[in-house]
């Protein structure tokens, strides 16, 4: 668990990780190359360990060496999925699209990850129906055939991240043209169409509601660099803000980001912007202002992923914040734990009511999912006294290094076993 002796005021800097939910598609992309790929500033997280388990466990191989990983997915011959690693990881589901653009067919068991909320993978399923692939689902698996699957066109009916990327995945080295429309265009999406279009591929339109992919032969290894993450760089911006004082957030790229400091402006906070890089400033004896109305939505809106985190600021806000989460309808997890530390929050349906408190106080809480873990480290640095937060395998899977980070910022926080 995390002990955090907590209620100082924040200030420091701190560059952020490479970006967890960039890394892991592009990992599933390395199985379609001819060549091994170099990957700079991949963060050590254990979704990126489970992810390079499963290339291994398909014939693949990988190295690291300081920040380089390689991935060499060459000599993968085998295209069924081991169950228990999938279970540990949401983006294995995405070696789907790898493996049937690699080798036509996919045996893969439905993917694991966080619990917040039902999770389906139906639009993934429609999509490569739809462009004719056989699909035979099982309990537990998903059998997939694309030995007769063409290029075509797919409406999603909801702009699903993981279905976009697998079926960018699954299409990239298809014959002729494949549209998708309504596809996500969340930032993760972007960079892998970034990165497969280094290996040589035709992509354009991820910025826009009309995907377009001319199917190539053949894409080769390429040298990449992966992005700051933008869920821990809003983390730690929310932290600041909720705990007053400064924070210089480096390797951050403003695009991603700008739903999340327009609403920390409206709050109060003062936010000045540079090329890769944010500093938030608010003064502690001054406190944050509320938000009538807050809806998580598909990029450009307000990421779900943030929801968690921003709740501990609304719970110190003067007045009353509402937060609709549109996303996951488990997302609210979070709300006893924080009552337990006294915040007064209570949920109608999908819609989570904040009469903002003085302060948060100090006691022992459990995470059950990554941000939920986040959030709850970022309230233990906001709370008077002591707080001891579980849930160190949550935040595993998305922080390198939680606890240095937090350091850095001026928190006083360690690890015990």
């Amino acid at each position: 668990m995390y002990v955090i002796h907590g209620g100082n005021t924040i200030e420091g800097k701190v560059r952020v990780q490479g970006a967890k939910n960039t890394v892991l598609p592009i990992l599933a992309a390395a199985l379609l190359l001819s060549e091994p790929v170099t990957l700079k500033g991949c963060p050590r997280i254990s979704d990126v360990y489970t992810m390079l388990a499963l290339i291994e466990q398909l014939g693949g191989a990988w190295s690291w060496r300081g920040e380089i990983l390689t991935v060499d997915g060459t000599g993968i011959k085998n295209w069924e999925v081991d169950g228990l690693l999938a279970q540990e990881c949401r983006a294995s589901i995405l070696f789907m699209g790898a493996l049937l653009g690699r080798e036509k067919k996919v045996r893969i068991h439905r993917p694991g990850g966080c619990a917040i909320g039902k999770r389906p993978i139906n639009i993934h399923v429609e999509g490569m129906k739809q462009l004719g692939a056989k699909v035979r689902e099982e309990e537990d698996f998903i059998h997939v055939s694309g030995e007769r699957m063409q290029s075509g066109t797919f409406h999603m009916k909801f702009p699903s991240v993981g279905a976009t990327q697998n079926l960018i995945l699954s299409c990239v080295k298809l014959p002729g043209i494949t549209k998708l429309y309504n596809g996500a265009r969340e930032p993760e999406v972007v960079y892998l169409c970034d990165f497969l279009r280094k290996c040589g591929a035709k992509i354009q339109g991820e910025r826009t509601d009309c995907i377009v992919i001319q199917g190539v032969k053949r894409l080769k290894g390429v040298s990449y660099e992966i992005p700051g993450d933008r869920i821990v760089g809003g983390t730690y911006l929310t932290m600041a803000a909720a705990s007053g004082g400064s924070a210089q957030i480096e390797h951050v790229q403003l695009w991603e980001i700008e739903s999340l400091l327009f609403l920390l402006e409206r709050m109060g906070c003062s936010i000045y912007r540079n090329q890769k890089s944010v500093i938030l400033y608010r003064n502690p004896k001054n406190r944050l202002k509320s938000v009538e109305q807050l809806y998580t939505q598909p990029f450009p809106g307000f990421p779900t992923d943030m929801q968690s985190q921003w709740m501990v600021a609304a719970a110190v806000a003067r007045g009353k914040s509402k937060v609709c989460e549109k996303i996951f309808e488990n997302r609210f997890q979070i709300v006893a734990p924080l009552k337990q530390m006294g915040a007064n929050i209570h949920v109608e349906q999908d819609t989570a009511i904040i009469e903002g408190v003085e302060n948060l106080s100090g006691c022992e809480v459990w995470g059950k999912d990554l941000r939920g873990a986040c959030a709850l480290m970022v309230a233990g640095a906001v709370a008077k006294g002591t707080t001891l937060v579980h849930g160190q395998k949550y935040i595993d899977r998305g922080h390198e290094d939680i606890v240095r980070d937090f350091k850095l910022l001026g928190v006083k926080v360690q690890q015990t076993k």
